[in-house]
């Protein structure tokens, strides 16, 4: 068995891919070496403008696989295009003769000096996004997205697609078939399924912890309360219910929209809102466990890895047209339901129709489930490898 020598190139370490690189570092013929343009996050707070607040995540975020963080010359650090200029990865890449190496995206300095860098050293490329074709963007953006693309993809030798809209932006950006591989955007199902055999039966006392009733379901949200993920949606949907339909509400996350959505519920006197606030990596498994429906209503989004991580708890979703996840792991009418984007109304009969219904929440939940078993790190890894296969021999 041929054993490959890869890096793979990062801003800095993402709470939902460090377990995956940890995977990966364990396949027996993977040799990984994960390089950080930045060590934002790591063992010390950092501000998130999304949750407008100093976080940190409480899940190791350096541990089991092999790293480096490479020294940023840029003079004003950050995550935009000149933010990250790390120029000893040029050297790096000329000395690790690797088989291959795995780049996220485009957007920063780094990432094209890498990609010149193994250019000149002949090294395949796998490319990785999150993009999809429902983004929105101006006509300008767009001619200069199809520029770039136009220069790039050419010289990528696999790209790895998370999903099937993401797989679709390659084909429409000219990427032939043969050359995408599916490695499905993935959490640690291992753990989350661990959380939920444990949590579950404990429902009734993790709703008194949170001063919840026991005899009503249970609407859960988790995401930042921003624009982009519309929190307020959800609420005013909620509300038209709440009137003849018993639940109640959660919703966790912080971020600007937080004191607003606070300040609709007192002035409207909506019963049984319950606000979490920011909530850890860790501290999730109760809220999911606690919960009967899940709600993500966003306005637009790559993927929406909260309805992976909802999935584990064999809970039914309810998502939109513009969430990439809705795609592959939301079946409208089996685990769930997808209504289109803004459509308060739409969304309030879905969530009356399992509101009402236990027996159907909980046959989708186990479809959930089911749906989820497959959607792994093990499946990514085998795409991955898929794509090494193929670029044997192209150095």
């Amino acid at each position: 068995m041929k054993k490959y020598k890869i890096a793979i190139l990062d801003t800095h370490p993402v709470q939902y891919r460090v377990p995956l690189f940890r995977k990966i570092s364990e396949v027996a013929n993977i040799d990984l070496i994960v390089y950080y343009c930045s060590n934002l996050g790591m063992n010390k707070k950092f501000f998130d403008a999304g949750f407008g607040k100093q976080i940190k995540w409480d899940i190791p975020l350096t541990e089991s696989y092999k790293y480096k963080v490479l020294p940023n010359k840029s003079p004003f650090p950050g995550m935009h295009f000149f933010n990250l200029i790390n120029i000893g990865i040029i050297n790096e890449i000329r000395k690790g003769d690797y088989d291959a190496l795995m780049i996220y995206g485009y957007t920063t300095a780094t990432v094209w000096l890498t990609y010149f860098a193994a250019w000149s050293s002949r090294t395949p490329v796998m490319y990785q996004s999150e993009s999809h074709l429902f983004t929105r963007a101006s006509l300008p953006k767009k001619i200069i997205k199809y520029i770039i693309f136009k220069f790039l993809f050419p010289r990528i030798s696999a790209f790895l697609a998370i999903g099937s809209p993401n797989k679709d932006y390659y084909k429409y950006y000219g990427v032939p078939e043969k050359k995408i591989f599916l490695t499905p955007y993935s959490v640690d199902n291992d753990y989350f399924q661990e959380q939920a055999k444990k949590l579950i039966p404990e429902k009734k006392r993790l709703r008194a912890k949170l001063r919840l009733r026991s005899d009503i379901p249970v609407i859960l949200f988790v995401a930042k309360m921003i624009p982009r993920k519309n929190p307020f949606d959800l609420l005013q949907a909620y509300e038209k219910l709440r009137i003849n339909t018993p639940a109640q509400l959660v919703l966790v996350g912080d971020g600007q929209q937080l004191k607003q959505l606070k300040a609709y519920v007192k002035e409207k006197k909506i019963a049984d809102v319950h606000f979490a606030g920011f909530k850890n990596q860790s501290q999730l498994p109760e809220y999911y466990a606690m919960a009967d429906i899940f709600v993500l209503p966003s306005q637009e989004e790559t993927w929406g890895l909260v309805i992976n991580e909802a999935m584990n708890f064999k809970l039914p979703v309810l998502t939109t047209d513009k969430v990439g996840a809705s795609f592959d792991l939301v079946k409208h009418g089996r685990n769930g339901y997808i209504y289109p984007v803004n459509n308060i109304e739409e969304l309030e009969t879905c969530l009356v129709a399992l509101l009402l219904k236990a027996r159907l929440r909980h046959k989708m939940g186990r479809m959930s489930g089911t749906i989820i078993n497959k959607w792994n790190y093990a499946a990514g890894i085998k795409g991955i490898l898929r794509a090494l296969s193929l670029m044997e021999g192209k150095k």
